[in-house]
């Protein structure tokens, strides 16, 4: 699997192909006016369920309310087009944004509502929100089966690592108060 171009898109993208999705990531969907390069940052495929995931990252440092949530909703729409003429119409397709806020509740909230404005059907996500997601079925899948995650699904398995030792501590600081 390629590399996405940041580590939260190419945690997602692990997560889904954990999940059982086949993954694109940065998948070309046309050309900008001033003639750059328009992707979207990852496209899931589940041949079995015929569902497509298409998800934009994106972070909220700069640009104004109103310019993500149009720019996303666009962005989102012109890949479902693009992918559709690939793999038609027998695919439920999914649009989701995945919002890396900075000044959290009120941005996301405030962003969130003006993409249901202009397209109800994209599902916003904080990454927050994403990663704890993530970490709940994590723990259940660890519960039900008690197999650790791939090898070659590094960043979770990073984050496997991190809820360990994040358990570990709190039973070595039980049993320190114990005692």
């Amino acid at each position: 699997m390629p590399l996405a171009r940041s580590w939260t898109e190419e945690l997602i993208a692990q997560y889904l192909e954990w999940k059982g999705f086949l993954i694109i990531t940065d998948k070309k969907i046309g050309q900008g006016s001033k003639g750059g390069r328009e992707d979207i940052d990852i496209v899931a495929l589940d041949p079995a369920k015929k569902e497509i995931k298409l998800v934009n990252v994106t972070n909220t440092w700069s640009r104004k309310y109103e310019k993500i949530a149009e720019k996303t909703c666009n962005n989102l729409s012109k890949a479902e087009q693009c992918i559709r003429k690939k793999y038609g119409n027998a695919y439920t397709y999914t649009k989701e944004l995945i919002l890396i806020c900075y000044e959290k509740e009120a941005k996301s909230n405030v962003i969130k509502a003006e993409v249901i404005k202009i397209n109800p059907k994209v599902q916003v996500t904080t990454l927050d929100e994403y990663i704890s997601k993530i970490v709940d079925e994590m723990r259940k899948h660890r519960a039900k089966t008690m197999e650790t995650l791939p090898e070659n699904l590094y960043l979770l398995k990073l984050l496997e690592f991190m809820i360990d030792e994040k358990s570990s501590v709190k039973l070595k600081n039980k049993k320190a108060l114990r005692e």
